[in-house]
């Protein structure tokens, strides 16, 4: 299998994905991790502006894949050498683990 190194749009994205956080820390005092805006969206002692951005956050992550298709026309090429379903076990076990471990 043949992979295609995109140094460039590499670190573009990455530092997207960085300035989103430190945007995040800098406004509002928080992290803006998966595990953790998930777990404020569900649960019932957050306040209302907790529950609000974490809303926002998942959001953006459900509203991405769509953007993506409209932008470019179609899917990436991949290949997965691996089971779909091990794949969203392991990711519940990670976020189980980052935080409850």
């Amino acid at each position: 299998m043949e992979t295609e190194f995109t140094p460039w749009l590499s670190l573009g994205g990455g530092m997207m994905i960085g300035a989103s956080a430190v945007l995040l820390m800098a406004t509002n005092g928080r992290i803006a991790g998966i595990s953790g805006l998930t777990s404020k969206l569900f649960a019932r002692d957050s306040d209302g502006e907790a529950r609000g951005i974490a809303a926002l956050f998942v959001l953006g992550l459900l509203l991405a894949t769509p953007l993506w298709l409209f932008v470019s026309g179609g899917w990436p090429q991949q290949w997965v050498p691996s089971n779909p379903l091990l794949m969203g076990l392991a990711g519940l076990l990670v976020g189980f683990g980052a935080t409850y471990g």
